[in-house]
């Protein structure tokens, strides 16, 4: 079986040759990873790992977050859409998904954990909701548009069957 930074590694080069597949498989990683530390679509930590200093949670969030910017950051996307403005509201939904992705991984190493109380700890969590929530909503989208898809092959298929009976 492929360690987490295998599977990472994976993915981030099938982002080059099919980005449907690599989009699919980074749900699956995350859909693992949300079983650990999320319940009802809300993050939060195990206990289980407090004994261990949370190293395990930050290992595996340092190395999932990386490849979750890897795969969303695209510049020239940004550039061309900052001059859209009928895109501004998701504009701004993205940069603050990217800007909680970079919070994640510049704290994720030093966040105390064992205080949940604190500012930092809160913050903390406030970007990974934002970033679970980001990504619930892009994977919803990415479906629906699946959904659709498959709606106007059906009927496309339906047709042509319909066109093939009328010939003589």
């Amino acid at each position: 079986m492929m360690s987490l930074i295998e599977r990472c590694n994976e993915i981030r080069e099938l982002q080059y040759s099919d980005e449907d597949l690599a989009f699919e498989k980074l749900s699956e990683v995350l859909e693992e990873y949300k079983q650990e530390y999320t319940c009802d679509n809300v993050f939060y930590l195990h206990v289980v790992d407090e004994n261990n200093n949370y190293k395990i949670f930050r290992e595996q969030t340092k190395i999932i977050f990386g490849l979750i910017y890897d795969i969303f950051y695209d510049e020239e996307q940004l550039n061309e859409a900052s001059s859209d403005p009928s895109v501004r509201d998701e504009l701004t939904k993205y940069m603050k998904f990217l800007d909680s992705i970079k919070y994640i991984k510049m704290n994720i190493m030093d966040v105390p954990f064992e205080n949940a109380d604190t500012f930092q700890v809160q913050c903390f969590y406030k970007h990974m909701n934002n970033c679970n929530t980001f990504l619930k909503e892009f994977y919803e989208g990415i479906q629906e548009l699946n959904d659709a898809m498959d709606d106007v092959n059906n009927r496309l298929d339906d047709l042509t069957n319909r066109l093939s009976s009328m010939k003589c």
